[in-house]
């Protein structure tokens, strides 16, 4: 939004008329020129402007005239100075398993440098770089990216749906047989499910000691021994595109 007023002196009253420059003759301003424009209060002596949606350089200035129009002045012309706003495109909507990261792969263009800001910042590795990689997702995420011009100090933001997919991860283990004499040999197992890609198996034991990267490792505790295992999935590292 943006203002002009017009100052005039003289023996009141005044009538006023604010008129636009379109490139070669003057004329009343009028809502859509140039594009997007609303105007409020046009003959007054102050003129609202708003909505324009191109950028460019534009002119105005107020047509005065008194009472019986036989007395008239026309003002200064006032520059309008519009400018572009950055051009956002946060990427493309992406589906990717439980559990998991992705890189987000956003593209600004405009005049001069950018700042950037994602939301949610908290689910994102770095939120303030054009490019972030997010944290580990458990439910579909929408990201909006805000980018700021430094030159102009114009806005413009987009948004990108991260879809998560699966389930969360849940882990199933058994001993055989539960009970045993000292020394002898236990069958553990592992069994893993929910979430997307290949999974690996790191046991230990309380007491200490005992330790496996298996699915279904042996042991041969001489003491009552409570065995622990965590159950984590494998997935291929994002590939930060360039």
């Amino acid at each position: 939004n943006a203002s002009l007023t017009v100052g005039v002196t003289g023996t009141e009253p005044y009538v006023y008329q604010w008129r636009y420059y379109n490139g070669s003759s003057w004329s009343n301003v009028a809502n859509g020129t140039p594009g997007g424009a609303v105007y409020t209060n046009a003959t007054s002596s102050t003129l609202g402007i708003s909505g324009i949606t191109v950028d460019g350089s534009y002119q105005y200035h107020c047509y005065v005239t008194n009472c019986t129009g036989s007395k008239n002045a026309t003002s200064n012309a006032a520059t309008l100075l519009v400018n572009a706003l950055p051009g956002v495109d946060a990427g493309v909507d992406q589906n990717i398993p439980f559990g998991t990261s992705t890189m987000l792969d956003a593209t600004v263009t405009g005049t001069g440098t950018f700042t950037y800001s994602w939301e949610p910042a908290a689910r994102l590795v770095n939120a303030t770089i054009e490019d972030p990689e997010t944290k580990n997702l458990s439910e579909t995420t929408t990201f909006t990216l805000t980018a700021t011009s430094l030159t102009t100090g114009c806005s413009n933001s987009d948004a990108i749906i991260i879809n998560v997919s699966g389930s969360p991860l849940a882990v199933t283990t058994t001993a055989d047989p539960a009970t045993l004499c000292s020394g002898a040999t236990v069958q553990l197992s592992a069994y893993a499910t929910g979430g997307s890609g290949t999974y690996s198996y790191d046991w230990t034991s309380l007491p200490e000691g005992f330790t496996s990267s298996l699915a279904n490792p042996t042991a041969n505790p001489t003491v009552n021994t409570t065995y622990y295992v965590l159950s984590l999935i494998h997935i291929s590292e994002p590939t930060r595109p360039y």
